[in-house]
C-alpha cells in the first residue's frame, strides 16, 4: 500500500466546564458488556452473524419497554445521536467561540467560499445564514464575523500561473518564490472586513499599508488581534480594532513576525506562534531564505507589552484562559514524518498564566509524543504518545503531584484528543484514511464510536472534527457514504442534545436486515449452480502452504526495489508458479535506473479465452522493512489462490499479476497496464488484493476496496458462502495498484484491503513482520478471491460504450456495444425517468433498444443474458442528457 498525504484538521477550540477525573461521565450512554437480554444478539453481530443479530435486536426492541435497551442497542449498531448532514461537499471547518455558528469552505462556480451556519442543538439541522468569498474567515461570538477579501483577481493571476508552471516543473524553490508572491498581492490588495449576521450589516477596516498575515477574536468579541506586515518598513506587529472601529490601532509587542494567534478569555494575553520559517516575503517577488531555528511559542500581556518566548510547537490553551500548554521537542531533532511524524520524544510544558513563574515540566519522555490539549478549567491535559508502536490516549493532571493516566488501549493509533465535557474525552482512533472519533468516559473506562453511517458493511472514514465549547454538538468532516474516490466530503453535526428515536432505530434495523437478506440473495443466484465446484477449489487452500509462502518472502528481508530482496522475491514467485504448472511471463522493465520485474501467470479460458480477469497484487515493500501485511499478506493469499484454480481453468481467461514497486509509485502496475492496453486485450474485470493479513481482534474482517458494485457485491456474496470472512466496504482504489486499472480501463476494479483500513500500527515500519500476520485471516481472502473470479469468469461481463439518442418522435433510443461473450443472446434493459420512479424492465435480442420519451436526467442500464439463463455480473449504465449520446445514430 502506498503512503497518500490525508488532510486532517484537529480543529477543536475547546470544551464547558471540565475534568475532574471522578464526577458525572457518561456510563448511561456508554454501554458496558451488553445487558443480559442483548447477549444473543451481541454476540451475533461480534462473530459477523449480521441477520441474525439485527433480527433479534428488532424483535427486542419491538417489546422492549426500557429505554435503556433502545440506547444499547443504537450504539451497538450505528449512532447513538442524532446526526444531521449540513453539506455534502464541504472542509476546513470552524466554530464560533459560543458554539453557535458552524462554518465550512465549499467549491464555489469559479473560487472557493465559506458558508457559515446557525446551530440550535436539538432545534433540527443547521440553518445557513452567509455565504462570504474566500476562505479566510473567521468566527467570533455573538454572530460576528471577520474576513479577508479575495483581492485583486489580475494581479493574482501571475504568481498562480508561475506556481502552476513550478509545480509541473518540479521545481520546490520557484514554487515556493510563486507562492511567497502570490501571499503578498493577496494580503497587500484584499481587505478585512467585520460582518454582524443577525443584522446583515458589515464594515471595512482600514488596514492600508499592511499585509494581513492572521486575526482572531477576543472573548468578548469587543477586540479583533490583527497581525500585518508593514509594507513601508518591512516589520511585523500587532493591531486591535474595537467593535465599532475602522481602524487598527498599534498594540505595544516587541518586533517579530506571529502566526495562530489564541487571544486568551479575559483580555489580558495572546498566545500565538512564531515560526520556525517566516512565510511572509519581505518586499513583492522576494523569498526570505527558509530558518533553522526551532519553532516558538510567543504569549504577549496586552496590558504591559512585556512578551515571553519559549521553545516548542501546537500551544494549547485553556478555555479559561488559565493555563497554556505545549510541547517541547530536542534540540537536535529531525522529524521522521512517517515514523514519527510528532518527533521522538520530548517535553508537555504547563504555564499559569494567572500568576508570576516559569513553565513547569509536566512530561518528559524519550517516546513520540503531541497533540495537547487542556481541560477548560486548566487542571488536566489530553496528549497522545506512543509507548510501543502505535499512538495511546493519555491524561495528566496539571497540579504537581499528578500521576499520568493511559485512556486508549486497543492496537489502533488513537489520537488528536480533546475534551468534550466533564470526565469525557473525544479522540481519533485510524490511520488517516479511516479515522473514526470515539468518546471516552474517563470514570469507567468504556468508550462510545460517536460518529457512523448506520450500515452494517460500509465504512465512513473522518477527516475534521470540531467541538462545541457548551459540548453539546460535535461537527465532523467524512465521508459518510463510504466514497473516497470523490472529491467532496460532507460536512455533518451530531447533537448530543438527543438520542435517535425507537422509529429511527427500528427504520435502521429493517433496512439493514433487507440489505444482508439482499446479498444472500446475490449469493444463491450467483454462486448456486456452480457452489460445488467453487467450494472443491476454496477448500483446497492450504494454511500451511500460505504460511511456508510468507515465511520464505519475510527471509529476504525488504523487498523495496532498491533492495536485493526484491529481485530475490521475483524469482521465488516464479519458482512457485512454475512448480504449480505456469509458465510465468517475467516482464522486467527499468524504472529510475532501476531493473526490477513483474510475474504474470495465465490460466486460458476454455469458451471465452479473449476475455480476460486479474486479480493482483504488490510483492515489494516499503525500504523499512519485510512488509508481511504490506503487501507480502496479498502476495501469499494470490499465491495460493493461483494454485488451487491451476487445473480448473474457467471460461474466461484469468491472470495472476504479482507486481513489483507499488510503493515507488504503482510503477509495476502501470507498466503492466500500458503492455496489456498495447496488446488489445479486453480487460472485464480486476481484482487486487493489497494488506488482507492483521487482524486486531478475535474477527477474520477485511474491506472490499472496490469502483464497481456489481463486483462489491459478488465478494460479499463469495465471503458469506465459502469463508469465514467478515467484509466491509469501501469505494476505494487511490495510491493503490487498482488505480492503474481503473485510470486506464474505469469501472471495473474490486479487491480486498484491511479492515480497518490501513488499521495495522505497524504499516510501513520496520515491525511489519512475520510474527504479526493473522494467516488464518489470509487463507479466507484467498478462499473469499478465489470464488469471486470464479463468479466473475463465468458470467458475461458488463456493457460498455452505451449511447443514447432522442428521435424525431421524441422517444430514446440507446444502443451498446455487442459484450465478447459468444453466448450471450439477449439483453435485460431497464430503465427510469428518477431515481425515485420504479424499474420498466424489458428484454432484446438485438444490441439496440427504443424506449419512450425520457427526460434528461432518467436511467438506462443493460445487462447480457447466456444462452444458459446465466446474466451479467454488472449493469451497463448510461444518463440520458449526458455524454456519450446525444449526436448520430447509435
Amino acid at each position: 500500500m502506498a503512503s497518500s498525504a490525508v488532510r486532517l484538521s484537529n480543529g477543536i477550540l475547546g470544551s464547558l466546564a471540565i475534568l475532574a477525573l471522578a464526577g458525572a461521565s457518561l456510563k448511561a450512554q456508554l454501554p458496558p458488556q451488553p445487558s443480559r437480554p442483548l447477549h444473543g444478539a451481541y454476540y451475533a453481530w461480534s462473530e459477523g452473524r449480521y441477520t441474525d443479530a439485527l433480527t433479534e435486536y428488532l424483535t427486542i426492541l419491538e417489546a422492549a419497554g426500557d429505554p435503556g435497551l433502545v440506547e444499547e442497542i443504537a450504539a451497538l449498531t450505528g449512532e447513538l445521536y442524532e446526526v444531521h448532514e449540513v453539506t455534502t461537499d464541504g472542509l476546513d471547518i470552524g466554530m464560533a467561540p459560543d458554539g453557535r455558528h458552524l462554518s465550512y469552505v465549499v467549491s464555489g462556480d469559479s473560487d472557493l467560499e465559506t458558508h457559515v451556519a446557525r446551530i440550535t442543538p436539538g432545534a433540527g439541522p443547521p440553518t445557513e445564514v452567509a455565504v462570504i468569498p474566500g476562505s479566510a474567515v473567521v468566527l467570533g461570538p455573538g454572530g460576528r464575523v471577520a474576513y479577508r477579501t479575495l483581492g485583486d483577481e489580475a494581479l493574482l493571476s501571475g504568481p498562480r500561473a508561475a506556481m502552476e508552471a513550478a509545480r509541473l516543473r518540479q521545481s520546490t524553490l520557484e514554487f515556493r518564490a510563486a507562492e511567497a508572491q502570490l501571499r503578498w498581492v493577496e494580503a497587500s490588495t484584499a481587505e478585512l472586513r467585520m460582518l454582524d449576521l443577525a443584522t446583515g450589516r458589515e464594515r471595512t477596516i482600514d488596514t492600508s499599508g499592511k499585509l494581513l498575515v492572521d486575526w482572531a477574536f477576543a472573548e468578548d468579541g469587543s477586540l479583533l488581534i490583527a497581525a500585518g506586515l508593514e509594507e513601508a518598513s518591512g516589520s511585523t506587529g500587532l493591531f486591535r480594532a474595537g467593535p465599532s472601529d475602522t481602524g487598527l490601532t498599534p498594540v505595544p509587542a516587541p518586533p517579530g513576525y506571529r502566526t495562530d494567534l489564541r487571544p486568551a478569555p479575559g483580555a489580558r494575553y495572546v498566545v500565538y506562534t512564531v515560526p520556525a520559517t517566516d512565510p511572509a516575503p519581505s518586499a513583492p517577488g522576494s523569498l526570505r531564505p527558509e530558518a533553522e531555528s526551532v519553532p516558538r511559542i510567543g504569549v504577549l500581556d496586552l496590558r504591559s507589552g512585556e512578551e515571553r518566548v519559549y521553545d516548542g510547537e501546537s500551544p494549547a490553551l485553556s478555555a479559561d484562559g488559565s493555563t497554556l500548554a505545549w510541547v517541547e521537542r530536542p534540540a537536535d531533532f529531525v522529524p521522521d514524518r512517517m515514523r514519527f511524524p510528532h518527533g521522538p520524544g520530548g517535553r508537555i510544558h504547563v504555564l499559569d498564566l494567572t500568576r508570576e513563574g516559569p513553565p513547569r515540566v509536566l512530561i518528559e519522555t524519550d517516546r513520540p509524543l503531541g497533540e495537547p490539549a487542556l481541560s477548560p478549567d486548566g487542571a488536566a491535559v489530553t496528549y497522545a504518545r506512543m509507548p510501543g508502536f502505535d499512538w495511546e490516549v493519555f491524561v495528566h493532571p496539571t497540579a504537581s503531584g499528578g500521576t499520568e493516566r493511559r485512556v486508549t488501549t486497543e492496537v489502533q493509533h488513537d489520537q488528536f484528543p480533546v475534551f468534550l465535557s466533564r470526565g469525557t474525552v473525544l479522540a481519533a482512533k485510524g490511520e488517516g484514511r479511516h479515522r473514526r472519533s470515539y468518546l471516552y468516559d474517563l470514570a469507567s473506562g468504556k468508550s462510545l464510536e460517536l460518529f457512523h453511517n448506520n450500515t452494517v458493511r460500509t465504512i465512513a472514514p473522518e477527516y475534521e472534527w470540531a467541538v462545541s465549547p457548551t459540548a453539546d454538538w460535535v461537527a465532523i468532516v467524512a465521508e459518510r457514504d463510504g466514497d473516497t474516490v470523490s472529491e467532496e466530503r460532507g460536512v455533518y453535526v451530531v447533537d448530543l442534545t438527543r438520542r435517535v428515536t425507537r422509529e429511527a432505530l427500528t427504520e435502521r434495523l429493517r433496512t439493514n436486515i433487507e440489505t444482508e437478506r439482499s446479498l444472500r440473495a446475490v449469493a444463491a443466484g450467483t454462486f448456486g449452480p456452480i457452489a460445488d465446484s467453487v467450494r472443491a477449489v476454496t477448500q483446497a487452500v492450504s494454511s500451511a502452504r500460505v504460511f511456508e509462502y510468507a515465511r520464505s518472502l519475510h527471509s529476504f528481508g525488504s523487498k523495496h526495489i532498491t533492495q536485493p530482496g526484491n529481485q530475490a522475491a521475483g524469482v521465488y514467485i516464479a519458482e512457485r508458479l512454475r512448480e504449480f504448472g505456469y509458465e510465468p511471463e517475467i516482464q522486467t522493465f527499468q524504472a529510475r535506473g532501476i531493473q526490477t520485474s513483474n510475474v504474470i501467470a495465465t490460466l486460458p479460458g476454455h469458451t471465452d479465452p479473449g476475455v480476460l480477469y486479474v486479480i493482483s497484487s504488490h510483492y515489494d515493500s516499503h525500504q523499512r522493512g519485510p512488509g508481511a501485511d504490506d503487501n507480502s499478506s496479498g502476495t501469499t493469499a494470490l499465491l495460493e489462490v493461483a494454485r488451487v484454480l491451476r487445473d480448473h481453468p474457467q471460461r474466461a481467461t484469468i491472470q495472476f499479476a504479482f507486481f513489483t514497486g507499488e510503493e515507488a509509485g504503482l510503477l509495476g502496475s502501470r507498466h503492466y497496464v500500458a503492455e496489456l492496453g498495447a496488446s488489445g486485450a479486453y480487460l472485464a474485470g480486476a481484482l487486487n488484493n493489497d494488506m488482507v493479513g492483521w487482524a486486531n481482534d478475535h474477527r477474520l474482517d477485511n474491506t472490499i476496496r472496490y469502483s464497481n458494485d456489481g463486483i462489491r457485491d459478488i465478494q460479499h456474496a463469495a465471503a458469506m458462502t465459502f469463508s469465514k470472512l467478515i467484509t466491509y466496504d469501501a469505494r476505494y482504489y487511490k495510491s493503490t495498484d487498482a488505480h492503474a486499472f481503473y485510470e486506464a480501463y474505469g469501472d471495473i476494479v474490486g479487491g480486498i484491503g484491511s479492515h480497518p483500513v490501513l488499521g495495522n500500527p505497524h504499516y510501513h515500519q520496520a515491525t511489519d513482520a512475520l510474527s504479526t500476520i493473522n494467516h488464518d485471516l489470509v487463507v479466507e481472502v484467498a478462499r473469499t478471491t478465489a470464488a469471486t473470479i470464479m463468479a466473475l469468469a463465468r458470467h458475461p461481463s458488463r456493457h460498455r460504450g452505451l449511447l443514447w439518442q432522442r428521435a424525431a418522435d421524441g422517444s430514446t433510443r440507446v444502443a451498446w456495444a455487442l459484450v465478447p461473450e459468444r453466448d450471450a443472446v439477449r439483453y435485460r434493459v431497464r430503465f427510469r425517468a428518477t431515481a425515485e420512479a420504479p424499474w420498466t424492465e424489458e428484454v432484446t435480442t438485438a444490441a439496440r433498444i427504443d424506449l419512450p420519451a425520457l427526460p434528461d436526467g432518467a436511467e438506462v442500464q443493460v445487462r447480457a443474458v447466456s444462452r444458459d439463463g446465466v446474466e451479467g455480473w454488472d449493469w451497463g449504465r448510461i444518463v440520458v442528457g449526458e455524454l456519450p449520446g446525444g449526436a448520430g445514430s447509435p
